[in-house]
């Protein structure tokens, strides 16, 4: 993701329930995206996840960069610019960057910038290609989901 991204340190330790509240959040915004997976598909992935801060003006994802996380929004706004043009924005609950959960060769095709503070999780490749293997039902949902995002981006990408 962009630079200057402050991530939370795991801890060990669970003062006062801290990390089983991240874990649960993680979980929550994990079943409104894959609402149509299994809760332990979406249990697994939550272990993967790590929490992000952008500020205002950061990007959260370049176009033309490589890939190796999605970005699910977890509260906040991001404005989506292809080729420098404003195409739409992301708001709670997006899920973005997914096309590098299954490509090796995913290259972002937009940019996302934060609108104000913007707080997220970063889900790794590593981490779903993981849990495909414990859960290898999840697959064709997860590719459908993919190439139907795929091609909303190319009818978004064209020229006006």
């Amino acid at each position: 993701a962009g630079q200057g991204v402050e991530q939370e340190e795991e801890d060990d330790e669970d003062e006062d329930g801290l990390l089983d509240s991240q874990e649960e959040m993680f979980k929550a915004v994990l079943a409104m995206i894959f609402k149509d997976s299994s809760p332990g598909f979406c249990d697994f992935l939550a272990q993967g996840m790590e929490r992000a801060i952008y500020w205002d003006g950061q990007c959260i994802l370049k176009e033309g960069d490589e890939g190796n996380t999605a970005i699910v929004i977890q509260r906040g706004t991001g404005v989506v610019e292809v080729g420098g043009v404003r195409v739409g924005e992301v708001k709670e609950g997006s899920l973005i960057g997914e096309a590098a959960l299954l490509r090796e060769d995913a290259v972002r095709t937009a940019t996302v910038r934060a609108v104000g503070i913007v707080t997220a999780f970063a889900l790794a490749r590593e981490a779903v290609l993981e849990a495909l293997e414990v859960f290898p039902s999840e697959r064709d949902q997860l590719e459908a989901k993919l190439q139907l995002r795929e091609q909303a981006n190319k009818v978004l990408a064209r020229p006006k």
